[in-house]
């Protein structure tokens, strides 16, 4: 990677996302394999283990959105979140319901021009889902939703943080340089013929027109 890459400070960071959101959907399948007993006495702190795990994957995400709103200031100038704003994002009352996912828009868009924004809309409405759930203790009748949305929003988190921290920048495919079309009998650019020693660009038509062809 390019020393100037203003992506490169987000490397370290995003393993750091990696490692919390691994640690909790870890915790997912321990809470599923323990006997119901051990569920039962230990139930005052399982809610405990899941806030605090849960707390490191955000803190570690802010994070992420510092760094990411740094690097996307170096890619498209002083415009959108201030990283300071970006990192914080989380804490600003009643804001933080979209802020964040504002935040990281800014950033996949500026790494990512050419892909879908869905895995980060995606991620925001799985993570508002599973706070509102959390926090109102609403129990779903359906077996082991708990642990499917939890897979699901760890799932979508990090193919997010990878595309912005890791993954290789979409690149665009719009006609550049030597490959933009020429006008005919127009000079084209430096080095169009790089091997060939004659006026770059397509040759002007005879003044008198081109003739028949021979038989």
């Amino acid at each position: 990677m390019h020393p100037s890459d203003p992506w490169k400070s987000l490397k370290s960071v995003s393993f750091m996302v990696f490692g919390a959101l691994g640690l909790r959907a870890l915790w997912s399948f321990v809470k599923l394999a323990l006997p119901i007993e051990v569920i039962r006495d230990m139930h005052g702190m399982l809610p405990v283990v899941d806030g605090l795990l849960m707390f490191l994957a955000v803190a570690t995400t802010m994070m992420f959105l510092g760094l990411g709103a740094s690097a996307a200031r170096k890619v498209n100038g002083p415009v959108g979140f201030h990283p300071a704003l970006a990192a914080l994002s989380f804490l600003v009352p009643f804001a933080n319901v979209i802020l964040p996912a504002l935040a990281m828009r800014q950033v996949w868009k500026a790494k990512n021009p050419q892909r879908s924004e869905g895995l980060v809309w995606g991620w925001w409405g799985l993570y508002i889902v599973h706070t509102i759930i959390n926090a109102a203790a609403i129990r779903i009748p359906i077996p082991y939703f708990g642990l499917l949305l939890v897979l699901a929003l760890l799932g979508v988190w990090g193919a997010m943080i990878y595309f912005i921290g890791l993954a290789p920048a979409a690149q665009s495919f719009a006609p550049q340089g030597h490959f933009a079309p020429i006008a005919y009998g127009q000079p084209g650019p430096a080095g169009y013929y790089p091997n060939q020693n004659m006026q770059s660009g397509y040759p002007a038509p005879p003044a008198g027109g081109y003739g028949a062809p021979v038989g």
